[in-house]
């Protein structure tokens, strides 16, 4: 038996968003890799120059990936502040007398979504500036209810009930879809982080001590299935022959050779104004020089009929049909005094 090991990693970037005076220096940061066919989740901290992750839960930030060949920007990103705790009616207990003083709050478990831990920062109603827990004890009121220690920096504190969201120091994080990596190419980019400011403008956050900007992100297909484009078929010409109707289309490859005895193809059909007679034909002919009496009628959606028939259509019209075939062609003609067209087919199989 072979035994392979998978591994569920979180690709982690860290950005620094204070100057650097010596201290801790980053000897090495490896690249980012994005993979075609799936969704990249990345998580950013963001760190001062004594590597001590800070508070960012009032800051935004974007991710931009440059192209290295055109020094254009392809994809921009907004980070979103990491959040894993949620909690509704969670009591403060304080006399709000000063800013720096140590607090305590309450909540009931059951009003509890995730878990909290030391070093999490709160994010809620009439709370402004770090709020950090520095102890979680769950045993209160036969565990029932959850007892936070809480250390404000920035303001006094609120006595009162309050909605929060609670998570990890200087964490935000974003994901590239499958679908914004279909434009790009699989090669090498760079990427930045800035901080947007409220008045629009941008600040910059470095990807390590020594003052540099810009991180390195390569991209990779072959992992995983990619999406593939449809092939068009647009061009129709008159056919004088009895085997198809009076526009067809030049015969497509079907890929046998991928397929099974439950090979699915499927068909996109444009029309405009169209009414008048529609079919899809097969062969299993390889050879360059078919006949007509290679060509034969396919059946579709389940249909007793190979004619499929439209009155007036401009609209797209969805087909799929199951088979293997060498190729398949499109054939249809209009109704008694109808002008209409079918202006192109999509198909993928």
């Amino acid at each position: 038996m072979q035994t392979v090991s998978r591994y569920l990693l979180d690709q982690l970037v860290i950005a620094y968003i204070n100057g650097y005076h010596g201290r801790n220096p980053k000897v090495y940061d490896r690249r980012l890799t994005l993979h075609r066919g799936v969704n990249n989740p990345i998580t950013f901290t963001f760190k001062n120059e004594d590597q001590k992750a800070q508070d960012i839960t009032t800051k935004t930030y974007e991710l931009n990936i440059i192209d290295s060949e055109s020094k254009k920007s392809v994809l921009s990103k907004e980070l979103i502040n990491l959040n894993t705790t949620q909690a509704t009616s969670l009591t403060i207990e304080s006399d709000g007398s000063s800013t720096g003083t140590t607090a305590r709050a309450t909540v009931t478990n059951s009003n509890v979504t995730g878990s909290f831990e030391v070093g999490f920062f709160l994010d809620g109603t009439s709370i402004s500036g770090p709020v950090e827990i520095t102890n979680v004890n769950s045993t209160n009121n036969a565990g029932t209810s959850t007892i936070l220690n809480l250390k404000f920096t920035q303001q006094t504190i609120p006595s009162e009930t309050v909605n929060v969201t609670a998570g990890p120091k200087g964490s935000a994080n974003c994901t590239i879809t499958d679908g914004e990596l279909l434009p790009l190419d699989a090669k090498f980019y760079n990427f930045a982080v800035r901080e947007v400011k409220s008045d629009g403008s941008r600040e910059v956050t470095y990807s390590d001590t020594g003052y540099a900007a810009a991180g390195t992100i390569e991209l990779l297909d072959g992992a995983y299935p990619e999406f593939v484009a449809s092939r068009e078929v647009s061009s129709f010409t008159a056919t004088p022959d009895n085997k198809s109707l009076a526009k067809l289309s030049s015969e497509v490859p079907a890929k046998p050779g991928i397929n099974n005895n439950k090979a699915l193809h499927t068909i996109a059909v444009y029309t405009k104004n169209f009414s008048g007679a529609f079919k899809v034909q097969g062969t299993m002919s390889n050879s360059s020089n078919k006949n007509e009496d290679d060509w034969f009628n396919i059946t579709m959606n389940g249909q007793a009929s190979a004619t499929n028939t439209f009155t007036n259509s401009t609209a797209v019209t969805s087909f799929n049909f199951t088979g293997v075939y060498q190729y398949v062609r499109f054939t249809w003609d209009n109704d008694a005094g109808n002008t209409g067209l079918i202006d192109k087919i999509l198909y993928r199989q």
